[in-house]
């Protein structure tokens, strides 16, 4: 049975970059795509993100560690992300890898 490897990310804090969030989340396992939705006119990031591991017990580790988790004094909100919107092909199209 085929596991999502992508998860989900909320609440991420204003000042959390994806450099910083791919070395946070690197700590559990390879990391093979991130991205922080931002807005299209200013940049500014949309306080919610994606990030896709080698494999889907990773991302199973990684969700269930870091939910509700505090970061720079905002709870995260982490879960594992369906399988029809992990393979959407657009989901990380503007990442940058």
């Amino acid at each position: 049975e085929e596991k999502s490897r992508v998860i989900y990310i909320g609440h991420i804090p204003d000042g959390f970059f994806e450099d910083q969030m791919r070395g946070f989340f690197g700590q559990f396992g390879e990391v093979t795509n991130l991205r922080i939705s931002r807005s299209k006119k200013t940049g500014n990031s949309k306080g919610y993100g994606f990030v896709e591991f080698a494999d889907g017990d990773t991302a199973a580790v990684a969700a269930g560690t870091m939910d509700k988790y505090l970061l720079y004094g905002k709870q995260l909100v982490v879960h594992v992300a369906p399988l029809d919107l992990a393979r959407h092909p657009k989901l990380f199209a503007h990442s940058d890898k």
